[in-house]
C-alpha cells in the first residue's frame, strides 16, 4: 500500500539536525527515529525506553533502546552526544536549549573540549546536567532535530538531493530509506514488512488544480495545506479542507524602551480597540486576547482592567510599525491601522522590509510596533513564556520585569499543575497589566484530506503519525478518530 502526500514547498535536507520546518521533518522522521514522540497528543516513549529528573529538574537521565543504523553498526549513547555537540558548534535550531546544558557554552567558544554536563554512564544511558531547570526536557526531545545521527567520516552535515544523487552516503536507523529524490518528488521504501505503507510518496507542486484532480480520483491523499484563497478551485477544495490545532500565536512586539512614546496607556488602548473589535474573520484563524495558545492553555485569560473606553491619546508623532513583506502580514498590519487610526487620535507609519532587514530592526529596537509571532519549540506554555524572559534573546520588546521572570522561573521546578497554573495567571496578570506584547490570534492547520483517509493524526506542532494514519478502499466514512475541527 502506498501513502500519496503534496506539499507545497520543495525539501532541501533530510538530515534531522538541518531540519527547517514541518514538512523536512515530517519526511526526516520516517528516516530517523525520534527520542520521543506524540501519538494522538499523547507524550510517548521511542528511542527513549527509561528516564527519570531530580527534583528541581536540573538533572535528567535517560536511556536508550538497542537500535542498528543502516550500515548494520549498532546505535549508542555516543552517537546522541556527537550529535548535540555538532548543534551547538553549528548553532542549528534548538542549540539555545542545549545551551543549557552545563559547560555547553564553553564547548561552543572552544573553551572546553567536552560538555561537562554530558555524562555517559554506559553504552545506552546518560546523565544531562543543566545551568537552569528544564521541566519540559521530555516534550523538548520530541523534536526530531534533537534525535541521534551518525555522521559518514565523523562528519554530521545536511544531506541534500545533491547528496542523493551523487550516491552520497547516508546512515538510518527507522524502517524506511530513500527509494527516490527528484525536483518535483521523493520517495521512501518500506524496510521492514511491519509498515502500514511500503511506499510513501511526496510530491512538490502549488498547482491546485492537479491537486484537486489527484483527490477527486484518490491519487493523492494528504495536501499539507498551503494556501487555497482566491485560487479559482477554492469552492470545489474546501470539501477536503480540514482544520487542526496548531501551537502558534501572532501578536505584536511595543518597543518597552520607548515608553515615552508609546506609554502603557497608549497600548492598553490600542489592545482594548482589537480585543473589543470582530477583528479576525476565517476559519484558519482565532483571535485571542492571551499569548499561550488554547490547546495548552487549561486556564481562564485574566483581564487587568474592566476598562473598555478609549481615552483617545494624542501623539505627536507617527508611530512606526514594521512588517516584513510577506503579503499575508503586510494587508494584516495595514488592517491594524486602519483600525486604530479610525478610533484613536494616533497616527502611524507602516514601514515594510525584507525578512533580513526586518530581523536587524527588531534587533536594534528600530521600532514602535512591530509584528511577530511565535510557533511553539514543544508543547508547553514555557515554550511562549520564555520568548519574553529579560534574558531572552528572542524578547524583542526589550521588556524586563523581575516578578516576570520570577514566575517563570519558579514554575520551572513545579509538578504540581494547579500550582503551576497558578504561576501563569500571575504572570498572564503581568503581561495584561504592562502589555510588551499585544495577541491577536491563533493559527489553525490546514490540511487538505482525502475521503479514502481514516484517522488522520498530526500533532500541534505539525508532526504527521503515520502509524495511525490509514486508507480506506470505502471513501473514508470512518472517522471517529480524526481530530479536525
Amino acid at each position: 500500500m502506498e501513502l500519496k502526500l503534496n506539499f507545497t514547498q520543495k525539501i532541501t535536507n533530510l538530515s534531522p539536525s538541518y531540519c527547517i520546518g514541518t514538512n523536512e521533518v515530517n519526511i526526516s522522521k520516517l528516516l530517523y527515529r525520534p527520542l520521543y514522540e506524540y501519538e494522538n497528543n499523547e507524550l510517548r516513549m521511542n528511542l527513549v525506553v527509561s528516564d527519570n529528573h531530580n527534583d528541581d529538574f536540573t538533572t535528567w537521565t535517560i536511556s536508550i533502546c538497542n537500535f542498528y543504523w543502516s550500515d548494520g553498526s549498532e546505535g549508542n549513547i555516543g552517537d546522541l552526544v556527537k550529535t548535540w555537540e555538532n548543534i551547538i558548534r553549528e548553532n542549528l535550531q534548538y542549540s539555545s536549549y542545549l545551551l543549557n546544558i552545563k559547560g555547553a557554552s564553553e564547548f561552543k567558544n572552544q573553551e572546553n573540549s567536552k560538555i561537562i554536563g554530558l555524562k555517559i554512564k554506559d553504552t545506552k544511558t546518560i546523565s544531562i546536567e543543566f545551568i537552569v531547570p528544564i521541566p519540559y526536557f521530555r516534550e523538548l526531545l520530541t523534536n526530531i532535530n534533537l534525535s541521534p545521527v551518525k555522521g559518514v567520516d565523523n562528519q554530521i552535515t545536511p544531506y541534500t538531493i545533491e547528496d542523493f544523487i551523487n550516491n552520497k552516503t547516508i546512515h538510518t536507523n527507522n524502517s524506511y530509506k530513500i527509494h527516490s529524490w527528484s525536483s518535483k518528488e521523493l520517495v521512501v521504501k518500506s524496510t521492514t514488512k511491519n509498515n502500514i505503507y511500503n511506499k510513501i510518496h511526496f510530491t512538490f507542486s502549488t498547482d491546485y488544480n492537479q491537486i484537486l484532480n489527484r483527490l477527486n480520483i484518490g491519487d493523492l491523499h494528504i495536501h499539507d495545506g498551503g494556501t487555497i484563497d482566491g485560487e479559482p478551485n477554492a469552492r470545489y477544495l474546501e470539501k477536503y479542507l480540514k482544520y487542526y490545532d496548531f501551537l502558534s500565536t501572532f501578536y505584536l512586539f511595543f518597543n518597552m524602551s520607548k515608553e515615552d512614546k508609546i506609554p502603557v496607556a497608549l497600548r492598553r488602548e490600542l489592545m482594548q480597540v482589537v480585543h473589543n473589535d470582530v477583528f479576525i474573520t476565517g476559519t484558519d484563524k482565532v483571535q485571542t486576547d492571551a499569548l499561550i495558545p488554547s490547546g495548552i492553555r487549561n486556564w481562564s485569560t485574566v483581564s487587568y482592567t474592566n476598562d473598555t473606553g478609549y481615552k483617545c491619546i494624542s501623539i505627536e508623532q507617527p508611530i512606526v510599525f514594521i512588517c516584513n513583506d510577506e503579503p499575508q502580514y503586510v494587508k494584516l498590519s495595514e488592517k491594524l491601522i486602519n483600525l486604530w487610526e479610525s478610533r484613536l487620535q494616533v497616527r502611524f507609519k507602516l514601514e515594510i522590509y525584507s525578512w533580513d532587514e526586518f530581523v536587524i530592526k527588531l534587533s536594534n529596537g528600530s521600532y514602535d510596533i512591530a509584528r511577530a509571532g511565535w510557533v511553539a519549540d514543544f508543547p508547553h506554555p514555557h515554550s511562549f513564556y520564555e520568548v519574553l524572559l529579560s534574558d531572552s534573546e528572542s524578547n524583542y520588546s526589550k521588556w524586563k520585569n523581575e516578578k516576570f521572570d520570577n514566575l517563570i522561573k519558579e514554575s520551572r521546578i513545579i509538578e504540581d499543575l494547579q500550582i503551576m497554573k497558578q504561576k501563569f495567571i500571575k504572570a498572564d496578570c503581568l503581561l495584561k497589566k504592562e502589555i510588551p506584547v499585544l495577541p491577536i490570534y491563533e493559527h489553525k492547520l490546514r490540511q487538505l484530506i482525502g475521503n479514502n483517509v481514516i484517522n488522520f493524526d498530526i500533532s500541534n506542532t505539525g508532526v504527521i503519525n503515520y502509524k495511525t494514519t490509514k486508507l480506506t478502499l470505502r471513501g473514508g466514512e470512518n472517522n471517529e478518530k480524526d481530530r479536525s475541527s
